[in-house]
């Protein structure tokens, strides 16, 4: 979908999220641990909109850790804007970021 590329949206094929998300604002994601795990590491906000197995536990434990925003499940989605939380959001995960690379086991 190329073609639908505008100055917000590019459509991309396949991509490492290590590439891509350091890159981000923000990610809006289904909630997989493996997503959670690469936004964090990336030290950008997210916010998961799981529909199925453990991603509902996913979403709230990036509520818990401040990562990102509590959010609807997937079905039941709002789009809603507040860049005071996006702020804050931010400043966090920067935060665990830089916590996560500082404290990396050796291996």
């Amino acid at each position: 979908m190329p073609e639908n590329n505008t100055s917000d949206v590019l459509y991309v094929g396949e991509m490492p999220f290590e590439s891509l998300f350091p890159r981000l604002a923000a990610i809006v994601h289904h909630g997989g641990t493996g997503t959670m795990a690469a936004a964090a590491r990336a030290g950008i906000p997210q916010v998961a909109f799981p529909f199925m197995a453990d991603q509902f536990e996913n979403r709230k434990r990036i509520v818990q850790l401040g990562l990102g925003p509590n959010a609807c499940d997937f079905k039941k989605i709002l789009v809603q804007e507040d860049l005071n939380k996006r702020r804050v959001l931010e400043s966090k995960s920067k935060n665990i970021a830089y916590f996560l690379y500082s404290n990396k086991s050796p291996g």
